[in-house]
């Protein structure tokens, strides 16, 4: 039987080198026996982990079934990535691409993942003690990562949303027929 998965880091396929997160991820399982044999580390172009498992590609129906296995998903600050784990009920420990490091080309990853974070859609991990301390919060309690879904609050919002359009779209209403007069008038 395989051991369940505590974590999966995955860092996407650019062909930047992306070391950090897996350097973070390696020295956080050293201090903690046993959790490196339940980690998944998707590397891509980057060196591979020195402690945690990792392979260089994972194909994509394994990389969506590790999100919804694992009790934290941490990502790159690509879009895809962070909403695959969030629909597999994952809030994901966002770590962006760095330009400034060679990471990436320029900042995008940061804006975007800086304004997630602001949204509460990710926890966002730009220095390694932010990353170690969202690794024990979630460890301690995986709910702390949980998207929750609830049909309830589903509803509601679908029908608040439908009352925002009903509000926004004019209603087509009969208008009231003129008479004609004039040239165009019958007799």
């Amino acid at each position: 039987m395989t051991p369940p998965i505590r974590i999966l880091l995955t860092i996407g396929t650019d062909m930047h080198l992306f070391a950090r997160p897996i350097a973070w991820l390696d020295r956080y399982v050293a201090d903690r026996p046993g959790l490196a044999e339940l980690c998944v580390v998707q590397h891509g172009n980057s060196p591979a982990p020195l402690v945690a498992g990792g392979s260089a590609f994972i194909p994509y129906d394994e990389l969506v079934r590790f999100m919804g296995e694992a009790d934290v998903v941490i990502t790159h600050g690509g879009p895809a990535t962070i909403f695959e784990a969030r629909g597999q009920g994952r809030v994901p420990v966002c770590v962006p691409r760095n330009p400034a490091l060679g990471e990436h080309v320029d900042g995008h990853q940061q804006r975007f993942a800086r304004y997630l974070a602001a949204k509460g859609a990710v926890l966002l991990s730009e220095d390694e003690e932010t990353f170690i301390a969202h690794l024990d919060a979630i460890l301690d309690d995986p709910g702390v990562a949980s998207v929750h879904r609830n049909a309830a609050a589903t509803a509601a919002a679908v029908s608040a949303v439908e009352q925002i359009v009903d509000d926004l779209v004019p209603r087509r209403t009969a208008r009231p027929r003129r008479a004609m007069t004039g040239a165009g008038a019958r007799a």
